[in-house]
């Protein structure tokens, strides 16, 4: 019975070497790309200098128990030199150089990176830092075109399962309930695109009824994955429509990217001989993995740190379970860089968190008082509103970091004062400030006017905090502003 059940379980979780070479190759792309990224913006976001000083992991949840080699040092050479094996690494990743080792090293670059600066952290980081965790415990010596079977790629396949149904088990609010979720997140301010303004002029009972889907394909898509090669097929096919859908509506860089990659790692050998039947390839026959797949050590770490993630995605999700996870614990997870969250825009129901600038203040401001904007290079009226919040941006970066301050910062903002000096140059003048732009939405309503509110004035010339949201109203400082408060 019990080698029955072994067979079983082995032949349900087996993948085609093709899916998983495939799946590493696009996995090593999008590493390589957010390190080159990274190598570029290093003075701004990971040095002493710019925005974001060693110092800010410990006011950042989740990441302060984390040994990152790229915390050692403030100096934005050591900071390039690190990124640079980074790109070195992705492309060892994607040319399939000594992958066991690759994957490891890949791994630990890319949450060093993490834990460095978790402001600029999205979904699409987190599901790419653990596929390359639990991908460094399959057989990568002795996968070949055909089937392969081994304990570990249960283990990847559940922890890509995870991402679906805690991301399912986290849309039970009232907006969920109600139908009205998805029209309050298209309303997104920093990420929303013209495909999210145009899906908004769709009939209600169009986002009435992905509201209502939305959380049920994702809790049934994992299901899926052990349910024979066409129920394969179809997870396949909704994971990829689901990752270009969102890439469509969000400006979410690589999120789209990570998640085909995940998808594809599904994908049936049946598929493979169909795509080389219709390139007219000489028909071949697949070879199963030359060996008898055994428990392992590699499958007990697999298994051990499997329950780690559950138990960490549980703690998200669950009181009871937060009650449970105790000091000790919470330093494992956080050490082994397994904080998860897979929902893709928090507390966004009823809200429109909107966008940021960082202009150069002077002695006069109002309306119509012209400040030089950081963001869009040029002078602007704080009152004159872009035709696009999402359009501000320089870059992703300046997105992720500011759209995350006031949610994932616990305290005072002061500290990226300095930077923001630096960063503007000339442009800064005597001080620098940070406005937050939002509104209040109604479903099925016209949305508010944004209103503003001053987060940091910072002087450039005296070095010094003028003004700081969490320090003068500490009440109020949270990522929306209180009901009636402007």
């Amino acid at each position: 019975m019990k080698n029955k059940l072994s067979e079983w379980w082995l032949r349900t979780t087996e993948l085609d070497g093709r899916s998983l070479q495939l799946t590493r190759v696009l996995l090593g792309l999008a590493m390589l790309y957010q390190q080159a990224r990274d190598f570029l913006f290093a003075d701004i976001f990971f040095s002493g200098s710019g925005v974001a000083p060693a110092a800010l992991v410990h006011t950042v949840r989740n990441w302060g128990d984390f040994l990152s080699i790229h915390r050692l040092s403030d100096d934005v050479s050591v900071q390039r030199i690190l990124f640079a094996l980074g790109v070195a690494t992705a492309l060892a990743l994607i040319f399939g150089f000594k992958t066991r080792f690759t994957l490891i090293l890949a791994w630990y670059l890319t949450a060093s990176a993490h834990a460095r600066n978790p402001l600029l952290l999205q979904i699409g980081d987190t599901q790419l830092r653990m596929m390359l965790f639990f991908m460094m415990f399959l057989p990568w010596n002795q996968i070949q075109k055909g089937t392969v079977r081994s304990w570990a790629n249960g283990f990847l396949l559940l922890q890509v399962a995870l991402s679906f149904w805690f991301a399912a088990a986290q849309k039970t609010g009232i907006d969920w309930q109600h139908g009205t979720a998805v029209f309050y997140t298209l309303h997104s301010g920093s990420f929303a695109t013209a495909w999210a303004d145009a899906l908004l002029g769709s009939p209600r009972k169009v986002l009435l009824f992905l509201t209502w889907l939305s959380p049920y394909i994702e809790a049934l898509i994992p299901f899926l994955f052990f349910a024979g090669r066409w129920a394969r097929v179809i997870a396949v096919t909704l994971m990829i429509a689901a990752a270009i859908g969102l890439g469509l509506l969000f400006d979410l860089e690589t999120y789209a990217l990570i998640s085909i990659a995940a998808a594809l790692l599904l994908l049936p050998g049946a598929c493979w001989k169909g795509l080389s039947a219709k390139l007219g390839r000489q028909k071949q026959t697949d070879v199963a993995a030359p060996f008898s797949p055994r428990w392992t050590g590699a499958s007990t770490a697999a298994l051990v740190f499997w329950i780690l993630s559950l138990w960490a995605n549980l703690a998200v999700v669950s009181t009871d379970f937060q009650d449970l996870n105790m000091r000790p614990l919470r330093a494992l997870i956080g050490g082994v860089g397994f904080a998860q969250k897979w929902v893709l825009f928090q507390n966004v129901n009823r809200k429109d968190f909107g966008y940021y600038r960082v202009v150069a203040a002077g002695s006069a401001q109002g309306e119509s008082a012209p400040v030089w904007s950081f963001f869009e290079n040029k002078s602007v009226a704080l009152g004159a509103l872009p035709e696009r919040g999402a359009e501000i941006y320089p870059s992703m970066e300046w997105r992720r970091f500011t759209t995350a301050l006031l949610r994932e910062v616990r305290g005072p903002i002061g500290f990226i004062g300095p930077g923001l000096c630096r960063a503007m140059g000339t442009q800064a003048g005597s001080h620098v400030q940070l406005w937050q732009y939002y509104r209040r939405l109604k479903f099925g309503l016209p949305a508010d006017f944004y209103q503003r509110r001053l987060l940091l004035d910072f002087s450039c010339a005296e070095g010094q905090v003028l003004y700081d949201l969490r320090v003068e109203t500490p009440e109020d400082a949270g990522p929306f502003p209180q009901d009636g408060a402007t």
